[in-house]
């Protein structure tokens, strides 16, 4: 089955106020997809996670839930201590539908948990692909440093904040 557009969404976007406030409640979602994610992937829970950053638990749940507006500054210390860092893109706000190869959750362990995933061998293979384009195959955001080679990165384009991820 062909996924298309929300037609009705498309027709409120074009309301510069409704716009707006779908783009602060669409980041605040993806971030709060890869915060819990990367808390996860940390095996940190929120309580853990809220004692090392000095927050609470409850604010913790709220910025995994998207009802949060944490700064960009408490976006990247709380995402450091888990052991990542934000990669930011842009993509259209409606794109054409894609069929997936890469779903979120890959493009996310690929970029920030290979190290830990995949052998010396391996890791060699994947200097050599570069992806770019939309969420499908040719999916992936930003330059992602390399694992114990200062000289080579991979270069991703267009990973979704969430995703990272």
């Amino acid at each position: 089955m062909v996924r298309t557009p929300n037609i009705d969404l498309i027709k409120e976007l074009q309301d510069p106020e409704y716009k707006k406030l779908y783009g602060a409640s669409d980041a605040k979602a993806e971030f709060a997809i890869t915060l819990s994610k990367a808390r996860e992937a940390a095996k940190k829970t929120q309580k853990e996670l809220a004692e090392i950053m000095g927050l609470s638990q409850p604010y913790i749940s709220k910025l995994e839930g998207g009802e949060a507006n944490p700064t960009i500054g408490t976006i990247g210390s709380i995402l450091s201590i888990l052991g990542f860092r934000l990669i930011t893109n842009t993509v259209p706000l409606i794109s054409e539908p894609t069929t997936s190869f890469f779903t979120p959750e890959v493009v996310f362990l690929s970029a920030v948990n290979v190290p830990e995933l995949i052998s010396s061998r391996e890791k060699e293979q994947l200097y050599n692909i570069s992806v770019s384009g939309s969420l499908d195959y040719s999916s992936a955001a930003g330059t992602i440093p390399s694992w114990g080679h200062p000289s080579k990165e991979e270069h991703f384009e267009n990973i979704p904040v969430g995703g990272a991820v």
